[in-house]
């Protein structure tokens, strides 16, 4: 990562994308966000993060509510 002059003259980190891709990965296994999507690696030991399984909860408001889990 190499830092990068903003505007005013104040230097900026750039995240590359892999490692933005962790942070999203985290928050969905945390399950970070309204509770109606969450996912995350089928396998932790997936260097590769190819393996991924997801749940979605909905519709909202239903008396049985649908949930679908996918990988």
């Amino acid at each position: 990562m190499q830092p990068e002059m903003g505007s005013e003259g104040s230097s900026r980190v750039v995240i590359p994308r892999s490692l933005r891709l962790l942070g999203e990965l985290e928050r969905g296994e945390k399950g970070i966000g309204d509770g109606t999507v969450s996912y995350g690696m089928d396998d932790a030991d997936d260097v590769y993060m190819q393996s991924w399984t997801g749940t979605i909860i909905g519709p909202p408001n239903e008396f049985c509510p649908l949930i679908w889990f996918l990988g």
